[in-house]
């Protein structure tokens, strides 16, 4: 299960000739589409510091948000379950990896410069079930609860929309670190799912402020 929140965008100038199905970012991030919608190539290294060679192979179709709504209301967006796998090297320590992601992929016109808090949780327990959900951080109800406003479930191989939900993440009181969280929602089926995550790792995301 896997958590995040986006305070503000991040960019890196793109070049006026440009082929985002094979494009090397200035960092030297490299993405390269080996099949459609299904299958990347995803290349990084920082001199011997870390380098990775992975694959993302699509487990299920994409699902599309819907245009008009915060916080994409002026872009496109879609996520994606699959799995990841390759290698991370680590200061020349070889890792092998191999596991479940969520790819989420956004376009726009033009630059957004316009921040949109929102919580991103997601989970993918194998090809036939997974969810994703967008939650309001900055709304909760009086007991806490965040409102889940939009996203999927993948339930027996059957995607449909989440339609209800919400979500109760529990912090440490002393560093506010999270270390844990319950997700509740309803799909357009009705289906009734129940996640519940504890804290194993945690990323900080530096991202930089958007140009006035």
């Amino acid at each position: 299960m896997g958590t995040s929140v986006f305070p503000v965008p991040a960019h890196q100038p793109l070049p006026a000739v440009r082929d985002l199905r094979e494009f090397t970012f200035p960092n030297g991030y490299s993405v390269k589409m080996l099949e459609p919608l299904r299958r990347y190539a995803l290349r990084y290294q920082d001199r011997d510091h870390i380098g990775l060679d992975l694959e993302f192979t699509a487990i299920q179709p994409p699902h599309r948000f819907p245009p008009g709504l915060p916080p994409f209301d002026r872009s496109g967006h879609f996520d994606q379950a699959g799995r990841v796998t390759g290698t991370l090297v680590l200061r020349g320590e070889t890792l092998r990896v191999d596991c479940f992601a969520t790819r989420d992929r956004s376009w726009a016109s033009g630059r957004t410069t316009v921040a949109n808090r929102l919580g991103y949780s997601f989970g993918t327990a194998s090809e036939r079930d997974s969810f994703c959900a967008f939650v309001l951080p900055h709304k909760p109800d009086a007991e806490g609860a965040k409102t889940v406003y939009h996203g999927n479930l993948v339930r027996d191989g059957r995607m449909r929309t989440i339609r209800t939900g919400w979500r109760v993440v529990e912090r440490d009181r002393r560093t506010n670190h999270i270390t844990g969280m319950t997700l509740e929602g309803v799909d357009e089926d009705g289906r009734r799912f129940r996640a519940v995550g504890k804290a194993r790792s945690r990323m900080i995301f530096s991202v930089p402020a958007a140009p006035a």
